[in-house]
Formats: structure tokens, sequence, C-alpha cells
């Protein structure tokens, strides 16, 4: 009977010439085993034992030395250790105990399979796997080796990259936020646990320790005391898979899951991946809290509607400010209508788009430098219209950061200043007018009053040489004496109408109401029911006292009032209001709180407010009179006034 030991190759008898057809002549068998040794595609060679853990190569076929590039002179009698060399210097193996494995097969004459990183005569790598089998003489001694060597580099490279590919994969899975599990299901029994990942045990393993992964392996969802819905629908998935139901995608769902203690909103997913050997079903399921991912949403839900929704031109630009950024990446309609442009056109192309021929080339550099620096720009510049109409805007740039405080993205908000522009025009032209009457009343009042006061005391000095009675000369310049002296108190009051070293804003609005009553046929009184209320900002009470000068007006004017009182309070501990009431004819019929084109007065009392960072309404009062209110931040004590005298 034929040795077994024989069909598995781990070792050769003497001189075994194997198995020939009788119709192959005795004489002929070795040319045709020579013939099919050399036009095999392996190498294959033979190695003698000599010396002490010496055994050179007296045997290598043609592909071998067609495969390694070596002559046959230079292989022949040499130890085939020259294949670990490149470059005249030996390499390691990546496993360091493989040579030390091949020697002491050699020395005790045994079978030895092996994987060598080996290379070519050029240099070139090559994985050579190694069958070595030992050849028994007659004696039953070891003399001669048969090597079978096969090129096996792709394969190597291919077992290389699935290791690698395994365990990039589980490194994913186990760092992955998302809970990931295998089940097993045989029949109709419940499905156990293959693998789990730390996010899963986190999420199922309700009565085991933190992450404790490796507790879930072969146990039922019951069985880790997972509460429904989330075990019901699991099992009524796998149920439903198992039938053929659920056809080839996966099934998926979001339900409401207790998950230690906290109720929490999970996406959830179920497919099948195989059947074992025994035809046992095996599943892969996740789940995903999206509980923040919810609510985030909606909260960008809203931010969206609202910025969608704004009358204010709003765009975000992306984080590259170097030229020739920054690109806008979002215009909302009011933007678009700002800009006569179409969302298509700005989303996606640059800042730059807007600029043309009328726009500072300073600009740019000066708002890059102050968000790059503060992560915050105001500014103004022009910009232009698709037609190319150039627009004064007034830009406000502020960073958004992510959690680590690096801008992402910047938010932009545009003002169209032409409307300002406008009315800056209108109330310089006020001021003017009011400076020509001013000087009118100078001219044609005070002045004329001391011409005439000139020649009444001319007539009192010859009324006093001639010895007649100059008392009642002397009544009449006094009485032009004051009249002067009132207008001039007018004339200051106008140029200046507040002191603060004579109380402030409360005190010229006292004397506004004092005026008031005085040259108007209404009766205007002033009045601080929570005592003094301090604007330390010379600009800001100037704005207010213009605004109650410019409301006053309107009432006596236009509203027909009978009575006019004006109020300072406080609204609370950051905010101050200036009322002035009248018991007048009321509105005309139009709405002065609607967006409207305004006369000059209510245009200027609107910018003034606006100036001081406040904001004017216009309310109807229990008589049929009109309240104007400007509310205005006050920081309280002497420094309140919460703005700037600028035009914000």
């Amino acid at each position: 009977m034929h040795d077994p030991s024989l069909r598995d190759g781990k070792r050769l008898k003497h001189a075994e010439e194997g198995y020939w057809s009788d119709s192959i002549p005795p004489e002929d068998r070795d040319a045709l085993l020579s013939t099919v040794i050399n036009a095999a595609n392996t190498m294959i060679c033979l190695s003698e034992k000599r010396g002490e853990g010496e055994t050179p190569l007296i045997y290598v076929n043609r592909y071998f030395c067609e495969f390694t590039g070596y002559e046959p002179e230079e292989v022949l009698d040499r130890d085939c250790r020259f294949l670990q060399f490149r470059n005249g210097k030996r390499v390691e193996q990546d496993d360091p105990d493989a040579r030390s494995e091949l020697r002491t097969a050699i020395a005790a004459g045994q079978f030895v399979r092996m994987t060598l990183r080996n290379y070519k005569k050029d240099g070139t790598e090559f994985r050579n796997e190694l069958y070595l089998s030992p050849v028994e003489g007659p004696d039953g001694g070891v003399r001669y080796f048969v090597g079978v060597q096969n090129d096996v580099t792709e394969r190597a490279h291919l077992i290389d990259q699935l290791r690698e590919s395994e365990s990039s994969l589980n490194a994913t899975f186990a760092a992955s936020p998302v809970a990931l599990a295998m089940v097993e299901r045989s029949g109709d029994g419940p499905a156990r646990h293959l693998r789990v990942n730390p996010a899963a045990a986190r999420l199922l393993a309700r009565n085991l320790d933190e992450a404790a992964a490796d507790q879930c392996a072969g146990r039922t969802l019951e069985e880790l005391g997972v509460p429904g819905p989330l075990s019901e629908w699991l099992n009524e998935a796998f149920d439903k898979i198992a039938s053929g139901k659920a056809g080839e995608e996966p099934l998926r769902n979001r339900l409401d899951q207790t998950v230690r203690g906290e109720c929490r909103r999970l996406a959830v997913s179920v497919t099948e991946v195989g059947v074992d050997s025994h035809g046992a079903r095996r599943f892969c399921y996740t789940a995903e809290d999206l509980t923040e991912l919810d609510a985030l949403e909606t909260d960008r839900a809203l931010m969206r509607a609202a910025v969608q929704q704004t009358d204010v031109p709003t765009l975000i630009l992306n984080d590259e400010l170097d030229p020739p950024g920054p690109s806008i990446v979002y215009a909302n309609p009011a933007a678009v209508e700002l800009v006569e442009r179409s969302a298509e056109e700005l989303n996606g192309a640059l800042l730059s788009t807007l600029d043309g021929e009328r726009t500072d080339r300073d600009f740019p550099a000066r708002m890059r430098q102050a968000l790059k620096r503060d992560g915050r720009f105001h500014g103004e510049s022009v910009v232009h219209t698709a037609d190319g109409t150039p627009l004064s805007v007034e830009w406000d740039v502020s960073a958004v950061r992510d959690a680590g405080g690096v801008p992402t993205h910047y938010a932009a908000t545009l003002r169209d200043l032409r409307g300002r522009r406008e009315l800056e025009s209108q109330v310089l032209a006020a001021q003017t007018r009011e400076q020509a009457r001013i000087a009118r009343d100078l001219h044609d009042g005070v002045a004329q009053q001391l011409a005439g006061l000139s020649m009444m005391c001319g007539t009192l000095k010859s009324q006093a040489a001639a010895g007649e009675d100059v008392t009642d000369a002397v009544d009449g310049i006094v009485e032009v004496v004051r009249g002067a002296a009132r207008d001039l108190r007018g004339v200051a009051h106008g140029l200046m109408p507040l002191d603060p070293d004579r109380g402030g804003l409360a005190e010229g609005l006292k004397r506004l109401a004092a005026i008031s009553t005085e040259i108007t046929p209404a009766r205007c009184t002033f009045e601080a029911p929570d005592g003094p209320v301090p604007v330390g900002d010379p600009h800001v009470a100037h704005h207010l006292y213009r605004i109650a000068q410019e409301a006053v007006s309107n009432a006596v004017r236009h509203g027909q009032a009978k009575n006019v009182r004006l109020s300072l309070e406080l609204d609370g501990t950051d905010r101050a209001l200036l009322c002035v009431a009248d018991d007048g004819v009321g509105f005309d019929g139009s709405d002065p709180n609607a967006e409207q084109d305004d006369g000059i007065g209510l245009s200027a009392m609107r910018f003034r407010a606006q100036a001081i960072y406040g904001r004017l309404r216009f309310e109807s009062t229990a008589s049929g009179g009109v309240r104007v209110v400007c509310a205005f931040p006050h920081g309280g004590g002497g420094g309140g006034g919460g703005g700037g005298g600028g035009d914000g």
C-alpha cells in the first residue's frame, strides 16, 4: 500500500519516480520527466545537505533562473540564502523566527512550509511560498531536500490589505458613536448577540458596567434588559426579514427610547448579512442617537426661517479671507432685493462681485485686517447692483466660530444708506434754516430793539437837558430792554438749549416747557416721576431734546393741542423713556408707526432715535391726542445714555 505521507508531500522516498503509463517506455521517462520539471511555472530546486547547516543547490529548473534573474552558475553550489540579500545586504524577515524554523527543519530532516520575503537579482522584492521536503535515502537518512517555491507576492499583498482593512474596520467599529451590533438567530429562537461595539453596549447593557461590550456576547435583548420599544421593534424586524416580507432594503425606523433614565430619539435599522453553515441567520442592526441632532436641526430651521424672513439684508461668507475671497455661501431675500441680483448669482460668487468703479479699493483690505484681528468689522462702502447702480451701504460683519473658537464663516448685514444720507441732508438743511431764522430774529428783533433803544436814549437826553419829566421815557426804555433780553434768551436757548452745569437734559426740558407755554397758545409742563434721570452723554441728551422740541411743535401746530406734558422716566434698569403727550386732534388716519415717507419732522425724529440706539413710537391717548415715546438705553448713574452721538 502506498505510504500516505507521500500524498501530503511531507516526505519523499529515495529514487521515487511517481507513476507512469505503461505506454511510455522506461528509456524515455527520464527525458520526459526533465521536460515536465523545466516546463513548470514553478521554481523547483534540489539541495544537498553538506556540513553543519549547509544545503547548497545542486539542481534548479529553468523557471527558477528565469524568475530570479540569476544564471545557473550564480546559484548552483550556493546556499539558497542568497535570495534574502538585496543590494549586497541581508534583509531581515517579517517573521524573525522564520529563519530559525527553517534551520531547525533542515537539521531535523523535516518537512517545512513557510512564506519568506526574497529578492531577485535586480533587487525586486517578491513573496516566496516555500515547500521544503526531505528525501530519505536507502538507509533512512536525509541527504537531499526538494524545494518547490511559488511567487505569492500578489496574494500576500491582498492578505496584507485584508488585514489592514480588517484592522481599520475593527477600529472604526469600536470608535463609532453609532451603536453597531451583530446577532445570530437559529430558527424561531431568540436573536443572540455575536458582537457589539462600546456605543451599543452603552445603549443596550442597562444592567452591565459602562461600555461592557464583551459582556453582551451570547445574550439576547431580553437578557440585556433592553426595554421596549427598541427590543420589540428589533424582534419584529428580525421576524419580518426572516419571513421574506422585508425586501432587499434595510428596515428603518425612528422611535423614542429611555436610555439610562433619559428619553432619547433613536434612528434604528436592521439588515440581514448572511446565513452560517448551520442555517442560522445573521443580522446587523444600528441605533443612532439623534436627540441633539434633531434639537439642533430645529434650532437651525428657526434660525434659517428668521434670516429668510428678516428685512435686514444678510450674507453668509466662507472663511477664505485672503484674496480673491471670501465667497458668498448664502444670501437672504432682503440681500437679493438690495443688490438686485438673483440668489443663484450670489451664492458661490466672490464678495468682490458686488464691487464697481465707485468702490473704495482699500475697503476689502480693511475688512480683511479687522476680521483677522478682531473677528468683527464695521464700516461703509459702495456696492453695485447688477446694472452697475452704486449703493452706499453700512457693513456689520461678525465671525461664526466652531466649538474650538475658530472662525468657519462670517455673517454680514448690510444697511442701505441712501435713505439715511437723504435724511442727513434734510437734517443739515433744517439746521441751516434754523440758523437763518435765528439770524433773522436777531436782525428783526434784538437789533431793531437796540436801534429803537438808541433813539429813545437820545430823546431821554434831550428831555433831561430841557428839564422835562423823563419818567415815561425811562419806563419805555426799561420795557424795550426787557423785551430785548427776553428775545436774546430765546435765541441763546435755541443755540444751546442744554447746559450740563445747570441740570442737563431735565433742566433743558423744563425750560422748553416754560418757553413753549410763553410763546404758544398751549400750556406745556414737564415732570420726572422717578426723580432725576441723568443722561451723561451730551450727544444723546441733544438728540433727545430735539425729539422733544419737534414733538411739542407738532402737537401745537398740527395737533392744535391745548395741553402738552413732557416727562423723563425710567423703564427698568437699563432703559429710560422720553414722553411727549398732548390732548390735540390725534392722527389723521395714517399710522405714524408704519414705514412710510414721513415729513422732515418725523423723519428727523426717527433719525435721532436711531442715532442713540433708541426706538420711537406713537400712541393714541385717552383724550384723543398723541403720545410720542422714545425708549433709549440708559445705564443708570451719571454716565447713563447708552450710546454715542454718531449715527450708529
